[in-house]
């Protein structure tokens, strides 16, 4: 009697497994579960029977008989040699036959013969099956991976297809169990379900043709940095002190799709080498060449790229919601939509999974907000709103736990293989699941590289030169103990130096010995070898000549001036209306100055003695006011710097508009205090209370706080060190109140220093209320005074004044103020300049060292 047939079906596992009738699966004897790595012809024996396991109502069925022919061994595939352990062997039309012939009880599993492509077909080269065959779960088949072939939806099956390479045909696969149709288990049918969307992703070779991905290599790359002397000014005048060099000869490339891993210790240059790549390194010189795709990098490419810094700089008062909304207007070009920017708010919300936390403030250490792990997400979520080609991240995963590092490290995997993203990270030490997540890893030491590879290549490298992964420690430790200055003491140290020349100078060599091959080439073609590797065309040995339109990268656009302008305005205006300490501690400082001054200058009376006391009330309350618009804003710029530098990097704005629109903000927020204080002084004091002179003295305060603000971010712009503005900021107020011409009078002050009267706001505001108040005021002296003085006219110009008139003062005052605004602008933009257009020279070039980077000239 002749055995019924079993049926050839995929699994999850890479073996090949019959499953006859009745549902019982066996393995092939003779099917490997390791990719051949020869592709010589061998013979695979098939098995008389197998036996499998029986389903508990079917007896045991015996598989088709033996066959014994010779086969070609199947090449390893680049797809599939990282996801599937194990492989089939390749199976001819004869074996599917033998397998599947029409005795076949059920029509979804009998053969259907080659499709013409084109029109087109060539019955000459049978069409191959190349599964790779796993052992099927008990109901179902789910989430099988076939080498090379993709899947096809049909409106009522899933079509299995395997696209033939050496002829113009597609051969139309297995029918298996349709999704309309029950799964019938006494005929060892199994169904596909494939509910997940990411089953059809993943295997579709051209997902996205139009979405070009972004090739990124460097080579000879070397960076030197300037120390200087001087700490937290950015004048430009900081003496030098030394030269280093932080980065020796880098070598590498990056591919879409892909996660390159820097890896090394602390101080090995990670971070350095980031930064140089992505455009964002300052204060250093760098030679080299680095490519975008084979061509050479222009300013334009900065648009193409992300980064994501390790700290996550938010404003802490916004929500979620809010915070990427406001990155999409300001991002995203003005051709698209509202609704089209919110709708891309949308994708990168779900893709980082941020939907559960959209109204939840970002949050800090005083306000309860999303966690660490979300923070990160939210980071990554702002730089995928200009969908960019290139994204850099210096470690994300810096301050998460394992888990969240995980799956940070993964949904950033699973985004750069959807969407064709060259990704390019730093990270310190990974977990051993985290390292799997990466392509390829470069490892540094001391600013060398010590090997680039994939995880698969440095395990062989290491253990070739002598320092094998020892068993059940994470790879990822072992290499950077091997990678690792040792400064514990100066045996040590040099011990350890001397090791890490060895590991550089070894990976030099066999880096050199791979490029430049010394035995199959002639003098002449290892010249002209080394010429196309160092020439113009850098690394076209080990990158595709791939081309992009430079449309397809730039996403960036530029909104009206105005309509931008307006919306920095708003979002400072909803953070600092939400700090409710800043609030209280305003409210509660200007209401204190209103009782104080107020109460101890109440109606005092028209004499000699009252008209020295109103003058000591202008010095105090011009005092007062000055020194709360500085403190204001003096830290309005350091302690936000990192985060403006990182927004305007990513082209969201120029530096002199969040500088204008934050100082106008400001301004207009503590001003309306500035006008109920000086109201409320003004009446409760008793001035003279005529509208001309309430005019003068309200409108000299207003221009006043005007000045103050300006001051404090002409500080904060010239500093990114808090205590540092803060000291410049009480040195400064205190040589101006000494040259105000209360403490010294203006005729007493040396020429040489009377410049400083005619810069400080404090004079001219001083000088106006005591012209405004006093003249014209008629004084009554008692029998006491000494020296009698009839009218405030008198006092005027006893104590010298009037030097300029009260419009001239307010003028003057006004003048100030504008033209310290221009230069904390020019400070402001100056230093948070981004400094990819010189990057780029200097890169592009690889032959400026003259100038540092982010200088211009």
């Amino acid at each position: 009697m002749q055995p019924a047939p079993a049926y050839l079906v995929p699994s999850t596992f890479g073996v090949q497994t019959l499953v006859a009738p009745g549902g019982n699966a066996c393995l092939l004897p003779g099917a490997n579960t390791q990719p051949p790595l020869s592709t010589t012809p061998r013979k695979v024996p098939r098995a008389s029977s197998c036996q499998s396991t029986p389903h508990p109502s079917t007896p045991p069925v015996l598989a088709s008989p033996s066959i014994e022919e010779e086969l070609p061994a199947r090449p390893r595939s680049p797809v599939n040699r990282a996801r599937n352990a194990c492989m089939a062997d390749t199976l001819s039309a004869a074996h599917m036959s033998s397998f599947l012939g029409t005795n076949a009880p059920h029509s979804d599993l009998s053969p259907v013969p080659s499709q013409p492509v084109n029109g087109t077909a060539n019955n000459s080269d049978p069409p191959t099956w190349s599964p790779s065959i796993c052992f099927p779960k008990p109901s179902s088949y789910r989430r099988g991976t076939v080498d090379r072939t993709h899947y096809k939806e049909t409106s009522t099956q899933v079509t299995l297809m395997r696209r033939n390479d050496t002829a113009n045909t597609i051969p139309r696969g297995l029918h298996l169990h349709t999704r309309d149709e029950p799964l019938d288990t006494r005929t060892g049918a199994y169904s596909i379900d494939y509910s997940d969307q990411e089953l059809l992703d993943d295997h579709d070779p051209d997902p996205d043709p139009d979405n070009a991905g972004v090739e990124l290599s460097w080579r000879q790359l070397n960076y030197v940095v300037d120390q200087y002397d001087s700490r937290g000014w950015r004048l430009g005048f900081e003496k030098k002190s030394a030269r280093k060099q932080v980065l020796y000869d880098m070598n590498g490339h990056a591919k879409p799709g892909e996660i390159l891993a820097i890896m090394g210790g602390s101080g090995a240059g990670k971070t350095t080498l980031l930064n140089v790549l992505s455009g964002r390194a300052r204060g250093g010189r760098a030679t080299g060449d680095v490519r975008f795709n084979n061509e050479d990098v222009d300013a334009w490419w900065q648009s193409a790229v992300g980064y994501v810094q390790q700290q996550d700089l938010f404003f802490e008062t916004l929500t979620v919601r809010e915070t990427l909304q406001y990155a999409a207007l300001l991002k995203l070009p003005d051709t698209m939509t509202h609704q089209q920017k919110m709708a891309r708010v949308d994708k990168v919300v779900a893709q980082m999974r941020l939907s559960r936390r959209l109204d939840t403030k970002v949050g800090n250490s005083t306000i309860r907000g999303i966690s660490g792990g979300e923070k990160k997400r939210l980071h990554i979520a702002s730089e995928l709103l200009g969908s960019p080609k290139v994204l850099f991240l210096d470690e994300p995963t810096s301050g998460l736990d394992a888990y969240n590092a995980y799956k940070a490290t993964e949904l950033i995997k699973k985004n750069a293989k959807k969407a064709k993203r060259t990704v390019v990270m730093t990270i310190h030490q990974p977990r051993k699941e985290i390292l799997d997540l990466f392509d390829k890893i470069l490892l540094l030491s001391r600013g060398r590289v010590v090997f680039y590879g994939s995880i698969d290549s440095a395990l062989s490298y290491f253990a070739h030169i002598g320092y094998p992964v020892p068993p059940l420690k994470n790879p990822a430790d072992h290499f950077l103990d091997v990678a690792t200055l040792d400064n514990s003491t100066l045996e040590n140290k040099m011990r350890s130096e001397a090791h890490l020349d060895q590991l550089t100078s070894i990976w030099r060599d066999h880096f050199d010995s791979i490029a430049f091959p010394p035995y199959t080439m002639s003098p002449t073609q290892r010249q002209q070898k080394k010429r196309q590797c160092t020439g113009a065309k850098t690394f076209s040995d080990l990158l595709r000549d791939a081309r992009i339109r430079e449309s397809d990268i730039r996403t960036y656009g530029a909104w009206g001036w105005w309509k931008r302008f307006g919306l920095l305005m708003l979002r400072h205006w909803q953070v600092y209306s939400r700090d409710t300490e800043l609030w209280i501690m305003a409210l509660a400082s200007n209401m204190l100055a209103i009782v104080l001054f107020g109460y101890l200058w109440h109606h005092r009376p028209a004499t000699p003695a009252g008209a020295r006391s109103r003058l000591a009330l202008f010095f105090m309350f011009g005092l007062d006011r000055y020194l709360s618009a500085v403190f204001g804003c003096v830290l309005a710029v350091p302690l936000r710097l990192s985060l403006y530098l990182r927004e305007r990097t990513s082209g969201m704005y120029p530096g002199y508009m969040i500088y204008w629109a934050t100082y106008t903000a400001t301004w207009l927020q503590f001003t309306l205090l500035t006008v109920a204080v000086l109201v409320a002084v003004y009446l409760w004091t008793g001035l003279q209370s005529t509208w001309m002179r309430f005019v003068h003295f309200f409108a000299a305060g207003v221009l006043l706080d005007l000045a103050g603000h300006t001051c404090g971010f002409v500080i904060g712009s010239s500093t990114d060190s808090v205590d540092v503005g803060l000291t410049a900021a009480i040195l400064m107020i205190g040589i101006f109140a000494g040259f105000a011409g209360y403490v010294i009078v203006s005729a007493n002050i040396p020429a040489p220093l009377k410049w400083i009267s005619y810069i400080n706001p404090s004079y001219y505001s001083y000088h106006v209320w005591a012209q405004n108040e006093l003249a014209g005021l008629v004084l009554t002296c008692s029998p006491s005074d000494i020296v009698c003085l009839p009218t405030g006219d008198s006092l005027l110009d006893l104590l010298a004044l009037r030097p300029f008139s009260a419009p001239v003062g307010l003028a003057v005052l006004f003048s100030l103020s504008v033209v310290f605004a221009l230069i904390g602008a020019f400070i402001f933009d100056r230093f948070t300049r981004p400094t990819w257009m010189r990057t780029v020279q200097i890169l592009s070039e690889g032959k400026d060292l003259g100038r540092p980077m982010g200088t211009t000239g």
